[in-house]
């Protein structure tokens, strides 16, 4: 089962269809009973399920928003930036305010719109500390975020 792209609020029900869809039934038409190839499939599959991504567009922040909730590892490629159809990406800088005098040296917030690719990458790092990244062998956009997951 692949799902080549899902939004964030699509994931749940497919997630439940493919984990249905894997569950032995206790009977089949006929009325025998299947025999299970594991005690537990629902296990099974979360220890082997992978998110990735090559070059995903549009829901390449949506993989990895899901991998998060879901405690899922993933994989992801970025490619564009899309930033006129992600204008709340945003990447949050602190700056230290030394010479206005109403801040008393308060450190504030500074947001960046995520405009380009390198953004992008820092942007979709900042999510979680557990996010690695690797060059791969290719040319072209090669750059791959991911996170393993020990269950």
């Amino acid at each position: 089962h692949i799902a080549t792209c899902f939004s964030f609020e699509d994931f749940p029900s497919l997630y439940s269809r493919f984990i249905g869809s894997t569950r032995p039934n206790q009977q089949n038409a006929s009325g025998q009973a299947n025999s299970p190839l594991y005690e537990d499939q629902h296990e099974l599959i979360n220890s082997r399920l992978l998110l990735l991504g090559l070059h995903p567009d549009e829901c390449t922040e949506d993989i990895v928003d899901v991998a998060l909730k879901y405690n899922l590892p993933f994989a992801i490629v970025p490619c564009c930036v899309f930033p006129d159809l992600f204008p709340s990406r945003q990447l949050t800088f602190t700056k230290k305010n030394k010479t206005n005098t109403e801040s008393f040296g308060r450190s504030e917030k500074e947001y960046l719109p995520v405009r380009n690719y390198s953004e992008f990458l820092h942007y979709l790092m900042d999510k979680s500390d557990s996010f690695s990244m690797a060059t791969l062998p290719f040319e072209g956009k090669n750059t791959v975020i991911y996170r393993k997951v020990t269950k």
